[in-house]
């Protein structure tokens, strides 16, 4: 059974923020699905991911109708904006794999399925430490051994 991973639309498409939130460094391209929302990221239930191997496949892509476009020399996966105006528009890095990893169109699925919630983390309890023992006092003696006087 493959294993589902989801794409996170970002406020800003950069590396950093990709980096952050959509970073799959255990994905399998033989295993796994990368599912994207396409309502989060407001394109067509139509949408395509447009697969680079070379640098000049990358720079025709940037002009291509295609909404993605995964960059397989760099393992970058980039959110393609504006459509085929040159650039990605208000788009960019939007996921990050492993370099050289071999996806290709079947590893990715558009679909409107939200993503789990995170699983909630529970904080360790505290320790509680038992209170110091304080040592009492020296008292004198009362055989009056050391009694002034």
């Amino acid at each position: 059974m493959p294993g589902k991973y989801y794409l996170k639309s970002l406020s800003k498409y950069s590396k950093k923020n990709a980096k952050k939130e959509n970073k799959f460094s255990s994905f399998s391209p033989d295993e796994d699905l990368l599912l994207i929302d396409y309502e989060a990221f407001g394109v067509p239930a139509t949408a395509s991911v447009y697969v680079a191997s070379l640098k000049r496949d990358f720079k025709k892509s940037k002009k291509s109708d295609a909404e993605f476009i995964y960059y397989a020399k760099s393992g970058r996966l980039f959110f393609n904006e504006n459509g085929v105006v040159k650039g990605f528009g208000k788009g960019g890095v939007v996921g990050l794999f492993r370099k050289s990893a071999s996806l290709n169109s079947s590893n990715f699925l558009f679909s409107d399925e939200v993503p789990p919630p995170p699983e909630p983390v529970t904080p360790p309890e505290p320790i509680t430490l038992p209170e110091p023992v304080t040592p009492a006092p020296p008292t004198a003696p009362t055989d009056g051994l050391f009694a002034n006087g």
